[in-house]
Order: structure tokens, then sequence, then C-alpha cells
């Protein structure tokens, strides 16, 4: 994202801490190479994300746990009420392994994919997956409603 002026932080697990990856962490050029133009490399990452959706299972599964999980931390030792937010894409509709997960860990949780209207061809631009300014509309409606029934959780 450095185009844009900003650089996205990625992270990756080491003997199960969560850390901050550093350029020494890029992989090689013959790896970066098969992970922008290998089929068989894109369709065996996008299969182990599909199982990770269903199934408590892979690298992919326990780096977002982690993540989440120093999200958690880091609300609670500033004593702030945090509210995870499932946005469905367009290419992953579902994600119940993560539901299951937070209903588990007791954590507040909002699956705006098994919300009522969804509507998969206009809330996304087309070939892309991202929200457009339908969707964003959509997703700021149900998250009205929901901080209007839940008041109680911005004042603890």
């Amino acid at each position: 994202r450095l185009p844009e002026g900003w650089n996205k932080p990625t992270f990756h697990l080491v003997h199960g801490a969560l850390v901050q990856k550093t350029a020494a962490d890029r992989p090689s050029a013959l790896i970066r190479f098969l992970q922008h133009h290998s089929v068989i490399w894109r369709l065996s990452r996008l299969g182990s994300r599909t199982i990770a959706q269903h199934l408590p299972y892979s690298e992919w599964w326990h780096l977002n746990i982690a993540i989440l999980q120093q999200i958690r931390a880091d609300a609670s030792m500033q004593r702030m009420p945090v509210l995870f937010v499932l946005i469905p894409t367009y290419y992953e509709p579902r994600f119940p392994a993560l539901n299951a997960y937070m209903k588990q860990q007791g954590l507040r949780f909002i699956d705006l994919s098994e919300a009522q209207g969804v509507d998969r061809q206009t809330m996304y631009y087309p070939h892309d997956g991202h929200l457009n300014a339908a969707g964003h509309q959509w997703i700021a409606e149900k998250l009205y409603a929901w901080i209007r029934s839940n008041v109680s959780f911005l004042v603890q």
C-alpha cells in the first residue's frame, strides 16, 4: 500500500506470539512470483482458507485469532468495550468457524452475513468484491440499528 502513502502492517506468528513482519520476512523473488502467478498456489491458498472458514484450521486461522485476541487485550487494558463485526465479502459470504469462536469466547459480535437484506448484486463493485456506496450504506444502517438497541454497551 505504499503507493497510497501508508504501509499496511502485516503479522505472522513466531512460537505462537503475534509479531509484525519486517522486510527480512519478505519471501524470496521466486515465492513472490508463485504467489502472484501460480494457479496451483492460489487454489491451495483458497482451499485452505475455505476449510478454515468452516473448521478452526490452518496458519491463516490461527493468525487471525491471534489478531482478534490482541485487539481484545488492548481494548481491555484501556477499559474500552469492543465490538467485532463480520462484514460479508462478495466471495466469502459466510464464516461459521469465526461465528462459533466468538460465541465460545463470549465476545460481542455482529455477523452481518446472516442479516436480512444482503444483496450481492447491488452492494459490491462488479468483478471486484469490495463494497460500493450502497453496501456501505447497508452496513451503516445495520450498525446504527445495533447501537440503538445496545446503548448500554457503549457506557460500560
